[in-house]
């Protein structure tokens, strides 16, 4: 598949996610925190569920369009869903 033919994920209500190294992940196109500690984050977008699992995990700022999370990211898993 050809990068022209990638589809833009916000259009399709799909999370994008951009992870620095393993301490930094930047999502964008979610709906909202589901659950929130220092060893998982779970957001939901339109159409999937996004699970952040580690140690020392932070959210040091949150807004409507993005938010960043901080920590030791271990594990990441995302799956479809109905909202």
């Amino acid at each position: 598949m050809a990068i022209n033919e990638i589809e833009n994920p916000l259009l399709l209500g799909t999370i994008r996610l951009t992870l620095t190294g393993t301490h930094c992940a930047l999502v964008e196109n979610f709906k909202g925190i589901i659950e929130y500690n220092d060893e998982m984050v779970i957001i939901q977008s339109r159409k999937e569920r996004l699970t952040l699992r580690g140690t020392g995990l932070q959210i040091p700022y949150y807004t409507r369009d993005e938010m960043k999370v901080l920590g030791a990211i271990e594990t990441i898993e995302v799956k479809d869903c109905c909202v």
